[in-house]
């Protein structure tokens, strides 16, 4: 059995989930969770989960469940008011827990239930990563149900972008040119379109002034009648400017309350995004959830919507596989939340000293802020 769906309903403890290995502690256990969830993150198993739980000691520790997967053989350990249910294909045991603790360790597990206070009806998935849980389901079966299920819908895989430098970088390809044969020649060539010279216009009539009576009267002694002159017109009288005045070369102002001011509308002004400089040279801008780290695994934040996973270098193994979540928030900044790093995460406010960040509890912080994740790897807010 394959520990690589987990059913959950959210509640008040903590659930940290591994790829073999699973954990409840209770809600008080804030500083042991993360202890815990750094050695899970690293690839422990069984027996170095034990000793990050209970190296601390117990006797602050009421309740807690541990449950591994090692080859065939799957392990349970339960302290407290807690009960652990493993399915076979035949039946079921259950652990229950004890003043000390109740280990069990059985072959040919289906399928494990853990709940440790009563949850409704919401159940979320996960694979990998720390979540507060009422309690949990992992198994075939619930993979089984999820594939069956006819309202079930394929998860889109979350964008990966690589700021690791690539061995072989990959080519740009130039735009191609605008072809010659998109222009149209018809269009272009005006010479057919140029426009006949116009005719002379046709002058009407007998080219001939005089008509027959006009020859016979004075064609014989040569002398043409001269026209009759137009009378010249009447001058119009002048205006009298003395008793109406000239009219104003402009309209005069009406009264003071006729005036109505006219305002200009205000600017709108877009906020520009927030966008992440990270030390070693590259750009992101935050239009969403930015996922940080060394090998981020899209499994660890399916709570997260359509979430930017960004990969970072960490030659020292400094920055853990899935680190940082970062989202822009209300006031032009953005939110940090620290994903349970094995180095943790620290940020630096307004240049004053680093603070670190609690697992899994979301910080504003303001442009110019710096965040820190180890490997000389800093993201400046911009």
């Amino acid at each position: 059995m394959a520990l690589v769906t987990i059913s959950y309903a959210p509640g008040s403890w903590i659930l940290i989930a591994g790829r073999d290995v699973n954990v409840l502690l209770p809600e008080s256990e804030k500083q042991r969770a993360a202890s815990v969830w750094a050695t899970i993150d690293s690839g422990a198993g069984f027996s170095e989960a034990l000793d990050a739980i209970v190296s601390a000691g117990l006797a602050g520790l009421s309740a807690f469940a541990l449950v591994a997967e090692e080859g065939d053989l799957t392990r349970a350990v339960v302290r407290g008011d807690l009960r652990v249910e493993l399915r076979t294909a035949h039946d079921s045991t259950v652990v229950a827990g004890t003043g000390t603790w109740a280990e069990e360790s059985l072959s040919g597990v289906q399928g494990v239930s853990v709940w440790a206070e009563s949850a409704g009806e919401a159940r979320l998935t996960l694979a990998e990563g720390l979540v507060r849980a009422a309690g949990y389901e992992s198994g075939t079966a619930i993979a089984a149900a999820a594939d069956s299920s006819p309202l079930a819908a394929p998860v889109p895989a979350a964008p990966v972008l690589s700021l690791v430098p690539s061995v072989s970088p990959f080519g740009l390809g130039s735009p191609a040119g605008l072809a010659e044969d998109e222009f149209d020649e018809d269009v272009n060539d005006l010479s057919d379109s140029a426009e006949e010279p116009l005719d002379a216009p046709e002058i009407l009539g007998d080219a001939d002034y005089f008509d027959d009576s006009a020859t016979d009267d004075f064609g014989a002694l040569g002398i043409l009648p001269e026209p009759e002159p137009e009378p010249e017109p009447e001058p119009e009288p002048a205006p009298d400017f003395g008793m109406i005045p000239p009219p104003p070369a402009f309209p005069p102002p009406g009264p003071a309350h006729d005036v109505v001011p006219v305002h200009a509308p205000e600017p709108v002004v877009s906020q520009e995004s927030v966008r992440l400089a990270f030390s070693h040279g590259d750009n992101v801008e935050v239009t969403g959830p930015v996922v940080v780290g060394r090998a981020p695994h899209p499994d660890r934040f399916s709570h997260l919507v359509d979430p930017l996973v960004v990969r970072v270098p960490s030659p020292h193994q400094e920055i853990s596989g899935t680190h940082v979540a970062i989202a822009p928030n209300d006031d032009g900044g953005v939110q940090v939340t620290d994903l349970g790093s094995t180095n943790g995460t620290l940020i630096i406010r307004g240049g004053g000293a680093p603070e670190e960040l609690r697992p899994g509890v979301g910080v504003s912080i303001a442009r110019g802020d710096v965040i820190d994740l180890g490997d000389s790897l800093t993201i400046r807010v911009v």
